[in-house]
């Protein structure tokens, strides 16, 4: 409305004698009004096909974690942070799967009896979305634990990948990786 008091003022009219102009000026008002509500309905990360070979290299490449968020957006590592560290993933073309190689640290217990983790990507190409299905867990004696999440692709380039939730406009749990050579 700052806007339009001086146009309106300027105009100094009369409603009877000039109702083109008032019909007129309450269109570009309107106008106005609808062109600065912008609709943000597309995902602000959208890959293509082409991407994903900088995932997977055409036929599989390997990554490794370099941090696991709990909060990215304010630097607060997740519990498992550590035992995250030492994992490699590598992205097959052919299936979308991703072969998890654990590394010796447990997420649950210091030495579990055992440890699997199954991951595996998926790519929309209507809205142009890459999203990292993860599960994760461990048994030791008669106990088990696990972990599972999905989280979509923020970030891409030939040697890094974020992998992070997007809570309205906020990217909390993440997963980091950077290429290995």
């Amino acid at each position: 409305m700052v806007l339009a008091y001086p146009l309106i003022k300027g105009l100094n009219m009369n409603m009877k004698t000039q109702p083109n102009r008032i019909f007129c000026l309450s269109l570009v008002l309107l106008s106005l009004f609808f062109a600065s509500c912008s609709s943000d309905d597309s995902p602000v990360n959208q890959f293509t096909a082409q991407d994903l070979s900088l995932i997977h290299g055409d036929a599989e490449k390997t990554w490794r974690i370099t941090a696991f968020y709990r909060n990215y957006d304010q630097r607060i590592l997740h519990d498992f942070n550590d035992c995250y560290l030492d994992d490699q993933y590598i992205f097959k073309a052919a299936t979308e799967d991703v072969e998890a190689i654990l590394g010796q640290s447990g997420c649950y217990w210091d030495m579990p009896d055992e440890a699997a983790a199954t991951v595996s990507y998926s790519f929309n190409p209507e809205n142009g979305r890459i999203m990292l299905n993860h599960g994760r867990g461990e048994s030791r004696g008669d106990d088990f634990a696990s972990n599972f999440f999905f989280i979509q692709l923020q970030e891409l380039s030939e040697t890094r990948m974020l992998f992070a939730d997007d809570i309205d406009g906020r990217l909390v749990r993440a997963i980091e990786l950077e290429k290995v050579n």
